[in-house]
């Protein structure tokens, strides 16, 4: 599911995923050329109490083969890190908002997600891929 919006010519935006209450791969998105400053806002919205999305971002050379990628989050942190460990996001009966800087470059992106329970009127996750060249 790839979704290029138009805008300067060195600036994209590509759906990572697009208001998933599943778990599962998400389909890859090819994002070639764009290894300048790529962020990803996620959002993810409950419906109930407890409602939580666990996923993690991969990357691949070839689109067959996937690999963990590294990233930090950007967004009300005083020192980055690098991680690779999985993501929970727990909006409960509201929305949560965290942005995201790759710290690998792939030109084959997408999510794989690992535990869902974001369900009802309004409830999923959505992951936007910000990219500009260098």
């Amino acid at each position: 599911m790839s979704n290029e919006n138009a805008g300067p010519e060195d600036e994209f935006t590509r759906t990572l995923a697009s208001n998933v209450t599943t778990t599962g791969l998400q389909p890859p998105v090819h994002a070639p050329g764009e290894n300048g400053v790529e962020e990803v806002e996620v959002v993810a919205v409950g419906a109930a109490t407890g409602q939580a999305v666990t996923f993690q971002f991969m990357g691949s050379f070839d689109n067959v083969n996937f690999y963990v990628m590294g990233y930090r989050e950007l967004d009300n942190q005083a020192s980055p890190m690098r991680s690779v460990s999985p993501i929970t996001l727990t909006p409960g009966a509201g929305n949560i908002r965290a942005v995201y800087g790759f710290l690998d470059n792939y030109p084959y992106l997408r999510i794989n997600v690992t535990a869902n329970t974001l369900a009802g009127a309004g409830a999923g996750m959505t992951a936007n891929l910000y990219a500009m060249s260098e």
